[in-house]
C-alpha cells in the first residue's frame, strides 16, 4: 500500500519506480520484470533473533548474484548439523575393454568401501558411483554423458586421448571438474581448451624417461619408433625422441602408421625390416581389444618378429595383463607398469575378497552397460595396472573431504577443481601431487620382460633415486635367441649395413670418403716434406759444410730474422 499510495496510482510503471525504506528494509522493483529487489532474509531462531541473526541472503539487484553472510560460523556450525543426506555423484567412463573395466571396476569398489567406512559418522559424505560406456570413439560416451552431466559432481575418465577430446565439448559447457586416470598426452596440459581438465597419471614426457633408462643400462644405442599417424600420436613420438635423445640413444627412424589395421601396421613391420637396422623397436600405438590381438598374432605368422626386441605401448601392456596367452608370442617384449609395493597389492586384494562387495560392485557395472565385461573378463582381482585409477578414486575422496570441510557447495561440480588440483597424498603408488595445472607431478615404475610362459621383473624406475633405474632381477634373462647374453641393437650383417647406408645416402657417402682420402694426402704429404728436411739437414752437418743461421731457419721453413742494428 505503501508503493501504491507513493507512486500516486495503480500504474505498474509508476510503482516500479518508486524506491523508499518500508518495513523490511529498503523497497525497490526491477523496471523491467517488477520483481522485488534490494530484499534480505535472515535464519534466526528461538535463541538467535532478529537482533542476533545467525546468517543472512541478500540481493541488490536481479543482476547481480546473491551474497549471504554467516556472522558467526563457529556458532552456526554448532546450531546447524550437517546434512546427513550429502553425496557426491561421481561419473566414471571408460570404453568397454577388460582392461578399462578393470580400472573402473577398482574405482568403484574404492567409493563403496569409503561410504561403508564413514556410514557411522554423522555428516559424512556418500559417494554414487555412476558408471558411463563411451565406446570405442566416444560417440557412446557423448549419448551416455550429456543426460546426466548437471548431476555429476565430478567426472573421472576416460582414459583414452581420443574419447577425452570428444567429450571435452560436454564437459566445459556443463563445467564439471575431470580426473582422467590414463590420459597422459602434454596437449591436455593447455588450460584454455580444457580447462577443467586434471590427471592422476604423469605425463608422457615424464613417462617416456624411464625407455631411455633401460637402453641406456642394456648398452643398446640405436632404437626406432613406431607412431600413429595423428595430433596425439606425433606427440608421443616426440616425447619419445626427445627421452632418447637426453641419453644419447640415436632413433634411427620414426615410423607412422597410417591406418589401426593389419594392412597398416604389417606394411609398417615389412618396412623396417627390409631397410632398418636397428633391433630395439618401441611401439607407441593406442591398441585395444582386437587391434592388440592382431598385433600379437604377427608373431606367429611373420618369422621375422621374432627377431625384434618390442617395447609395448601402455595400451598393448594393458591388454597383454588380461591375456598374457598373447603376450606370450612375443618373447623378450618388454612392458612398463605403475609400480606397487608388493605387500600393498596383496592387502587391498585380500581386503577386496574379504569385503563382500563385489555384488554390488557387478550390479553398478551392468546399469553402466558393461554386462558383457562383467561376464568375461577377471573383475575379482586389482592388479597395478590399475594403480594410477585408484589413486585417482583417492584424490576424489580427498579433494570432497577437503572442500566440505571448508563450507564449499558441492552441488557444483566446478567448486571441487581447486581442490583437485591441490592435492598431496600418498596413493597406491606412493605419494604424489597435482599441481595447479592439473598435472601429476612424479610417479614409480615397474619394468618387466616375457619370457617362456610367463614374465620376469626386472626392476624399478623412480625419478627420485640415484641412479633412477634400479635393475633387481637376480636371474638371468633368457632371451628371445635362446641365449641369456644382452643380445645387440642390431642382427644386421656388415653387408646390409654398408648397403642400407650407401643406397641411404650415397652423396653423403662419397663426401665422406673424399674427405678421408684427402685428409690422408694431405698428413702423407706433410710427413714426406718433414723426412726431406732432416734428411738434408743431417747431411750438411755430418759433411762439415758451413751452414749460417738464416739458411738453416730458410731450410727449416722459418723466416729469416732481420739482422741486428
Amino acid at each position: 500500500m505503501q508503493a501504491v499510495g507513493l507512486a500516486g496510482g495503480a500504474s505498474s510503471t509508476a510503482i516500479w519506480s518508486v524506491r523508499f525504506d518500508g518495513f523490511t528494509g529498503t523497497v525497490a522493483f526491477d523496471a523491467t520484470t517488477g520483481q522485488r529487489e534490494e530484499i534480505v532474509y535472515s535464519l534466526v531462531t528461538k535463541t538467535y533473533a532478529a537482533y542476533r541473526l545467525l546468517i543472512t541472503w541478500s540481493r541488490n539487484s536481479s543482476a547481480f548474484n546473491p551474497v549471504i553472510r554467516n556472522f558467526n560460523p563457529t556458532e552456526t556450525k554448532a546450531v546447524i548439523l550437517p546434512s546427513p543426506l550429502r553425496a557426491v555423484t561421481v561419473c566414471m567412463a571408460a570404453a568397454p575393454t577388460c582392461s578399462e573395466t578393470e580400472a573402473l571396476n577398482a574405482m568403484v569398489y574404492v567409493f563403496l568401501l569409503q561410504n561403508r567406512k564413514s556410514s557411522s559418522v554423522q555428516g559424512a559424505t556418500t559417494f554414487i558411483p555412476l558408471v558411463l560406456d563411451t565406446g570405442l570413439s566416444g560417440v557412446q560416451g557423448l549419448v551416455s554423458l550429456i543426460p546426466v552431466a548437471r548431476s555429476c559432481s565430478v567426472f573421472v575418465g576416460p582414459g583414452r586421448d581420443r574419447v577425452a577430446l570428444a567429450l571435452t565439448p560436454v564437459v566445459n559447457q556443463f563445467a564439471i571438474t575431470q580426473l582422467d586416470y590414463n590420459t597422459a598426452e602434454e596437449l591436455f596440459s593447455d588450460r584454455v581448451l580444457y580447462p577443467y581438465f586434471s590427471r592422476s597419471t604423469p605425463t608422457n614426457a615424464f613417462n617416456y624417461r624411464i625407455y631411455g633408462e633401460v637402453c641406456a643400462y642394456f648398452a643398446w644405442e640405436r632404437v626406432v619408433i613406431v607412431g600413429f599417424d595423428d595430433q596425439f600420436g606425433r606427440a608421443r613420438v616426440e616425447s619419445m625422441q626427445k627421452s632418447m635423445r637426453q641419453r644419447n640413444i640415436h632413433v634411427e627412424r620414426a615410423h607412422m602408421v597410417p591406418t589401426a589395421d593389419k594392412e597398416g601396421l604389417v606394411s609398417t613391420m615389412e618396412t623396417i625390416y627390409k631397410k632398418d637396422i636397428a633391433r630395439i623397436i618401441i611401439l607407441l600405438l593406442p591398441f585395444y581389444d582386437d587391434a592388440a590381438k592382431m598385433f600379437f598374432n604377427l608373431f606367429t605368422e611373420f618369422s621375422y618378429m621374432n627377431q625384434y626386441i618390442f617395447f609395448l605401448s601402455n595400451e598393448l601392456c594393458q591388454y597383454a595383463a588380461s591375456h598374457p596367452a598373447e603376450r606370450n608370442k612375443a618373447q623378450s617384449s618388454f612392458c612398463v607398469f605403475p609400480y606397487v609395493l608388493p605387500k600393498q597389492l596383496e592387502t587391498i586384494n585380500k581386503e577386496a575378497a574379504q569385503s563382500g562387495l563385489y555384488k554390488e560392485q557387478a550390479r553398478i557395472l551392468l546399469q553402466g552397460g558393461f554386462a558383457a565385461e562383467v561376464d568375461r573378463c577377471n573383475l575379482t582381482t586389482i592388479r597395478s595396472g590399475d594403480a594410477f585409477a585408484i589413486d585417482a578414486a583417492y584424490t576424489v575422496i580427498d579433494s570432497v573431504n577437503r572442500a566440505v570441510n571448508a563450507g564449499v557447495n558441492l552441488n557444483r561440480s566446478a567448486n571441487l577443481l581447486s581442490y583437485v588440483r591441490a592435492t598431496s597424498l600418498d596413493g597406491l603408488t606412493g605419494n604424489f601431487s597435482i599441481d595447479k595445472t592439473g598435472n601429476r607431478d612424479v610417479a614409480s615404475f615397474g619394468f618387466d620382460i616375457q619370457m617362456i610362459n610367463r614374465t620376469l621383473y626386472l626392476g624399478r624406475w623412480n625419478s627420485r633415486q640415484s641412479p633412477s633405474f634400479r635393475f633387481t632381477a637376480t636371474e638371468p634373462i633368457v632371451w628371445m635367441t635362446g641365449s641369456k647374453e644382452v643380445p645387440a641393437d642390431t642382427f644386421r650383417d656388415i653387408q646390409f649395413i654398408l648397403g642400407t647406408t650407401v643406397s641411404a645416402s650415397p652423396g653423403t657417402i662419397v663426401l665422406s670418403v673424399l674427405g678421408f682420402v684427402g685428409t690422408i694426402a694431405v698428413f702423407a704429404f706433410c710427413y714426406r716434406h718433414y723426412k726431406l728436411q732432416k734428411l738434408v739437414e743431417l747431411s750438411l752437418q755430418s759433411n762439415c759444410v758451413p751452414v749460417t743461421e738464416e739458411e738453416m731457419r730458410r731450410l727449416r721453413g722459418a723466416h729469416a730474422l732481420k739482422p741486428e742494428v
